[in-house]
């Protein structure tokens, strides 16, 4: 069946083909005709596989939740791109939101998992914190 369904496929690639040769278009169409006489089951698509159903993924084994506020707007960018860079190198499942109700903007971030990830994680983001305050101070 599966050479079979390859052929038709073939034939068919040929009859479609805007750049073959008229003639080649027809014959192919008349193949194609052959072969669904003599194979039926190749006139429709094969059947899609059914969803496998996953089973529920195990909730992660730790949950880090960050917010920095009064963050300077001249920072803003590259701290979230720190945490950001610093998460996905902590193989980490994260969201970062921005909050503009609060001015200057605030950051919200949402880690998910292993405990080790997640204190890494806490210490990163200690060490951005300290940081961008460090250049800030005069």
């Amino acid at each position: 069946m599966t050479k079979d369904r390859d052929h038709f496929n073939k034939v068919l690639t040929l009859a479609i083909n805007p750049g073959a040769i008229e003639g080649e278009a027809i014959a192919a169409l008349r193949r194609l005709r052959e072969l669904v006489k003599n194979n039926p089951g190749l006139a429709h698509p094969p059947s899609m596989p059914s969803p496998q159903v996953s089973p529920t993924p195990a909730r992660p084994a730790s949950t880090l939740n960050v917010r920095l506020t009064s963050v300077h707007p001249d920072w803003l960018l590259i701290a979230v791109s720190l945490l950001s860079r610093s998460a996905y190198q902590l193989a980490l499942k994260y969201q970062i939101d921005f909050d503009f109700s609060a001015i200057p903007t605030a950051v919200t971030m949402i880690c998910e998992g292993t405990d080790p990830a997640c204190s890494s994680m806490s210490g990163q983001v200690n060490w951005i914190v300290n940081y961008i305050n460090e250049q800030i101070s005069p």
